[in-house]
């Protein structure tokens, strides 16, 4: 999908309905924004930025669910169009989400004062994409994508009603598992409001 000009694939529950409530929204100007033309959102409103999505989270009251994703990841691309589109699972992304999508294949430079080195890899991080890498790999000990967190508006993993961490969820191309994955986060997030 990503190599395609445009996408002809359906948007569930899209612009079509007019009775649809709208989505509350936040007002920030998204960072890096125009970096990501290339990914198809397919209708959902990404951030792109940790720092403002834990900002957009704490500002519309809802959980945070990062995509580690890629512009070349084929696993990705086959998530969005084959599990994001099922309508039950668009409209939680859509609704009940703020959707951060940290592309870790990204080659733009970070600004000079940005530049660090991990305390993870001990590598020089000068790059968007290492810097998301670099937190896939350090905080979730993961480094393959698709890879989904759902967070709190603090950055905290979500834990159930046992206290259990959440477990990261890699690509899983069963809607309904997903579903399910998707659901205990917002009841997660609804019980330690």
């Amino acid at each position: 999908m990503a190599t395609q000009d445009f996408d002809l694939s359906p948007i569930p529950g899209g612009n079509s309905s007019s009775n649809a409530a709208p989505v509350k929204t936040s007002n920030l100007t998204k960072k890096y924004e125009a970096n990501y033309t290339r990914i198809a959102t397919r209708g959902l409103d990404a951030w792109y930025d940790y720092e403002q999505a834990l900002q957009v989270s704490k500002e519309l009251g809802k959980p945070i669910m990062i995509d580690f994703t890629g512009f070349n990841c084929v696993n990705c691309r086959q998530m969005e169009a084959d599990v994001w589109t099922d309508p039950r699972v668009f409209t939680l992304l859509q609704n009940e989400f703020v959707l951060l999508q940290l592309v870790v294949d990204d080659k733009a430079p970070l600004p000079a004062n940005d530049v660090y080195t991990s305390t993870y890899s001990g590598k020089k991080i000068t790059t968007l994409g290492g810097k998301w890498s670099d937190l896939e790999a350090s905080r979730f000990n993961a480094n393959s994508q698709p890879l989904y967190v759902l967070l709190d508006s603090d950055g905290n993993n979500l834990t159930d009603a046992n206290g259990q961490e959440i477990a990261p969820s890699p690509a899983n191309y069963n809607a309904d598992s997903y579903l399910k994955f998707l659901e205990s986060g917002i009841s997660a997030y609804k019980r330690h409001q």
